[in-house]
């Protein structure tokens, strides 16, 4: 499906109580413009780099939540870490590794099993220099109905 164009976005999201998406930065602005204005809760795990802050009184306005920006790693892996804590008997040690994967894998801290979840990133998110501006984003307080 083609993501850029609104009508798709309109037509996959119709009906649907949360949108969850994986979006290349191109389009999570206008994504998430679209979302606001169909009244869709939606969680985004890609870098956008707009400043979605400025869409929150539209977002208030419509009674929906929109948490964007919510990252890979950091973001889901922790949510996924933490989730791991709390259902397993016991948890020694959790490793997020962030940068690709490695030529030879090693088991880290004498562990005996290490889950390798390799996220696929569009090249130009990942090559980027390394003295390229961060995206700082102040802390805000939580909103949503």
């Amino acid at each position: 499906a083609d993501l850029s164009r609104e009508a798709t976005v309109r037509s996959l999201a119709d009906g649907a109580d949360l949108v969850v998406g994986a979006l290349p930065s191109e389009l999570g602005l206008q994504t998430v413009e679209t979302l606001i204005d169909m009244g869709r809760d939606y969680c985004d795990i890609t870098f956008m780099p707009e400043d979605p802050w400025e869409l929150d009184h539209r977002a208030r306005a419509a009674g929906v939540t929109m948490l964007v920006d919510a990252g890979v790693a950091p973001g889901m892996s922790n949510h996924l870490a933490g989730r791991a804590v709390r259902i397993l008997d016991r948890t020694d040690f959790i490793g997020i590794y962030v940068g690709g994967l490695p030529v030879a894998r090693t088991l880290p801290h004498s562990a005996r099993s290490v889950v390798v979840l390799p996220a696929p990133l569009a090249p130009r998110m990942v090559v980027m220099p390394p003295s390229s501006s961060e995206k700082l984003m102040p802390w805000r307080t939580l909103v949503g109905p």
